[in-house]
């Protein structure tokens, strides 16, 4: 059994059980994310292919220009140089920089996990030392937590750092660290004085830093990848963020973001590779006609679509629900409490970025299916986007680790009771889910890693029909939320009915409402066709 006790910082399962609304995207926050677009199109498309070849040394001038329009600050303080945004707007960012994913992730790992770690661990003078160099893009950095032996489980890690007068000394090994063939400082985890999980902030030109070869990757071409050695490594003692032994909670609350990060890039890409997709098949011809008028091509854009709304409603809820309880903080408070309020959504940033990931990596397969032979070429558009799109289930957490915190993490969480009745069919399905979730998790061996997955896949359907079914409506969220609720009962219906007797009344209410959903591969072929026709996708 994985029902506990509630978690204090944690919200009720699902989201919209306290009225949580999914968010609406204001004219503002949508046009910060075109003026990414933009700087995308204008500054880094015409060099990604240099880019692709190695030119690393391009890097930290595309983070000065990206300074200049106000980017890698974007959600970093603004006396400190950033824009003050909130987190939702850092998830548009984030979103907005599809096109290039190599140079995303040198900007993520440079503003979005160092200057996040620096932001919410620093104090006021490190905070003011520090930042303003990463919001301008001035002083590239990275950021060392994962290490040959400890990548998922990031507790396992073995660098350290003595305490030598005034000053500590850190030793170790950091490995994969992306920007490390050009970052000017670094955010470093490492064991202070044995035991306590801490982070430092050391310079990249400190005596004793070296650095591997960069990493021949299967992925990523455009983004260093190094190891980070620190041998007998002195820094000053007010390079350590904050105090000793809180080093977790400033990892922790930094992969929660990151995580959300990610899920909002990945899901930016899968648009983008859409908008690839519907090009092609509207000029290539078989048998005939057009790619586009083809059945099963509007029925596999149809589908990728409709997982892309409801993924995308559950990101923004997210980034939502963070900036309002983010907010609620009293500033005398903020350094100590935010963190814990970051992880306090653990679970949904988990699976945002499993439910994103997995989006994307099966959009790239179907763009190279849909190019053909032609795709399987590296002068096709889609044939590196299909690289890239690989790592993103491995980095922030292997999306098989993030699949086995959920059941846990909602054993902590109060599971909202579903009522026995709903206003709208839509609501009934949403219900029904939450009615699974509970079954399962009553029923569920702590010592089961299979039921564990099974539990996490049926909260990622619960989570993103929930958050489409309280999305704003527009004709292709309309036909996309019947699309996602068949697929999300059928699914949990047999993921649930492994763990929970097959002829349970629960079960028995979700397959009457499969049963009533007969019209959702029309509606699938209908969004892939508007797609395919190059009409657009309300954000």
């Amino acid at each position: 059994m994985l029902i506990g006790a509630p978690g204090a910082a944690s919200p009720p399962w699902p989201l919209g059980g306290d009225g949580t609304p999914t968010p609406t995207i204001s004219p503002e926050s949508l046009a910060l994310r075109q003026g990414v677009q933009e700087f995308v199109r204008s500054e880094v498309l015409p060099v990604a292919d240099r880019l692709e070849a190695g030119a690393w040394d391009l890097v930290p001038g595309l983070l000065s220009l990206a300074g200049a329009a106000g980017i890698p600050g974007a959600t970093l303080p603004e006396d400190c140089g950033g824009l003050g945004l909130g987190v939702l707007d850092g998830l548009l960012v984030a979103h907005g920089l599809a096109g290039c994913p190599a140079f995303a992730t040198a900007l993520g790992a440079h503003a979005g996990l160092a200057g996040t770690a620096i932001a919410l661990g620093g104090d006021a003078a490190q905070r003011a030392r520090w930042l303003p160099g990463i919001a301008d893009g001035s002083t590239p950095a990275c950021y060392g937590l994962t290490e040959p032996n400890a990548g998922s489980d990031a507790l396992a890690l073995r660098s350290t750092a003595t305490r030598d007068g005034e000053d500590w000394v850190l030793s170790g090994s950091k490995q994969f660290i992306t920007n490390a063939g050009f970052a000017e400082l670094a955010v470093v985890f490492a064991l202070a004085d044995g035991t306590a999980f801490s982070a430092f902030v050391v310079p990249m030109d400190a005596a004793g830093v070296t650095l591997g070869p960069e990493e021949r990757k299967l992925g990523l071409h455009g983004s260093s990848t190094r190891a980070l050695h620190l041998d007998g490594v002195r820094v000053p003692a007010d390079h350590l963020l904050g105090t000793a032994g809180r080093g977790h909670r400033i990892a922790f609350a930094v992969l929660t973001i990151g995580r959300l990060r990610l899920a909002a890039g990945a899901l930016g890409e899968v648009r983008h590779l859409l908008g690839v997709i519907a090009s092609h098949c509207r000029e290539r011809e078989q048998f005939g006609q057009p790619l586009a008028e083809f059945a099963l091509t509007q029925a596999k854009v149809g589908a990728i679509t409709a997982d892309l709304l409801a993924a995308e409603a559950a990101v923004w809820s997210c980034g939502a629900r963070l900036d309002g309880e983010l907010r609620a903080i009293p500033a005398a408070a903020y350094a100590r409490r935010a963190p814990i309020r970051i992880t306090g959504l653990d679970v949904e940033a988990a699976l945002c970025k499993v439910l994103a990931s997995e989006l994307l990596g099966q959009t790239a397969d179907e763009a190279v299916q849909l190019f053909g032979g032609y795709g399987y070429m590296e002068d096709a558009p889609v044939a590196r986007a299909f690289r890239d799109a690989r790592v993103q289930r491995i980095y922030e957490g292997t999306n098989e680790i993030c699949r086995l915190l959920v059941a846990p993490g909602l054993g902590r969480r109060t599971l909202l009771e579903p009522p026995l009745d709903a206003d709208t069919f839509l609501v009934s399905c949403t219900h029904a889910l939450t009615a699974l979730l509970r079954e399962c998790l009553a029923h569920a061996d702590d010592d089961d890693q299979i039921g564990a997955v099974r539990i996490a896949d049926l909260a990622a359907h619960s989570l993103r029909l929930d958050r489409l079914a309280a999305a704003p409506s527009s004709p292709e969220r309309a036909m996309a939320r019947h699309v996602v609720a068949r697929d999300a009962l059928e699914q949990s219906a047999v993921f649930a009915a492994r763990l929970i007797d097959p002829n349970s009344p629960v079960l028995t209410r979700t397959h009457a409402l499969i049963a009533r959903m007969s019209d959702a591969d029309r509606l699938t072929r209908s969004i892939g066709k508007r797609v395919l026709e190059g009409q657009e996708i309300v954000l």
